[in-house]
C-alpha cells in the first residue's frame, strides 16, 4: 500500500485514495465517469484494468503474483499517465466529482437482471 501511496503522491491530487490489502489494491477516484475515462485511456495504451466499488469509482489493481517488477512499473506508468491526462482534460467536472458532488456519482443499477446490493 505504501508503494501505491507513493505512486499517487506523484499525481499531486490529495483527493485520490487507496483501498485494499496486499497485492489487491484500489485507487478511489471518487467519480465513476472519471474512472471510466481512465479505464478507456489505459486500454488504448495496452493496459486492461477494471472498476469496482459501489458506484464503479475505484480502479482495481490486482496483478498476478508472478508479475515482474518491470512489467508492474510499466502498467503503473500507463495508469499514472491516464489518470493525469483525464484529471487535466476536464478539471471543472473532475474537481466537483472529487470534492464529493453527488450529482456526478450516481449510476443506475436497474439494468441488471438482479439487485446486487445486499
Amino acid at each position: 500500500c505504501d508503494f501505491i501511496q507513493q505512486f499517487l503522491s506523484r499525481l499531486g491530487n490529495p483527493q485520490l485514495t487507496t483501498r485494499g490489502s496486499g497485492m489487491i489494491q484500489g485507487i478511489d477516484l471518487g467519480d465513476y465517469q472519471l474512472a471510466r475515462r481512465v479505464i478507456d485511456n489505459c486500454f488504448q495504451h495496452g493496459l486492461v484494468i477494471e472498476a469496482c466499488g459501489a458506484r464503479d469509482e475505484v480502479i482495481k489493481l490486482m496483478p498476478a503474483l508472478t508479475i515482474s517488477e518491470d512489467l508492474l512499473l510499466e502498467g503503473l506508468e500507463i495508469l499514472s499517465n491516464s489518470i493525469r491526462h483525464e484529471l487535466e482534460a476536464t478539471p471543472t467536472a473532475n474537481a466537483a466529482a472529487l470534492a464529493g458532488s453527488e450529482e456526478l456519482v450516481p449510476k443506475p443499477m436497474n439494468d441488471l437482471p438482479f439487485d446486487p446490493r445486499p
